[in-house]
């Protein structure tokens, strides 16, 4: 615990950043978390045609590594998922529908705005030709709170 901050469990600031008795002058409340600062996620939900779920899995990965390769998208997780809220996704079928996710982490929004501004056009319509066999729905979301047990 810092002993000039009593309720800190951290101290990172030089005495200068103190004011009389431990009291913090001019430093921001975001400064004192040590939770990583908000971050956007890019969002791409995947409705894949079974017979065409293989073939487009293959370039999905090629795809999500050439998207971690722009600058400003840090990381990547690819999810399966399912319309019922209350149960877990099956196994993926060998002919069946596939619904997968792809979350993006973006470091901040100019760097997903170059993104949509330089890059998506042409990224989005690199995919293999599959007509109505895949659909995608793309969304941003931006994280407001942390909450941590």
């Amino acid at each position: 615990m810092c002993p000039r901050l009593r309720a800190r469990s951290t101290c990172h600031f030089p005495n200068w950043a103190l004011g009389w008795k431990g009291l913090r002058l001019f430093i921001p409340d975001w400064l004192y978390s040590t939770s990583p600062p908000p971050m956007l996620l890019y969002e791409v939900n995947l409705t894949v045609d079974g017979e065409t779920a293989p073939r487009y899995s293959s370039w999905l990965r090629e795809h999500i590594r050439e998207m971690l390769g722009l600058d400003g998208f840090e990381a990547a997780v690819w999810y399966a998922t399912s319309d019922d809220g209350d149960t877990a996704p099956a196994p993926d079928e060998p002919t069946g529908e596939r619904a997968w996710t792809v979350q993006y982490q973006v470091r901040d929004r100019d760097a997903l705005q170059a993104y949509f501004d330089e890059h998506a056009d042409e990224l989005q319509e690199a995919g293999p030709e599959h007509g109505d066999h895949v659909a995608a729905d793309r969304r941003v979301l931006e994280q407001k709170r942390l909450f941590q047990g």
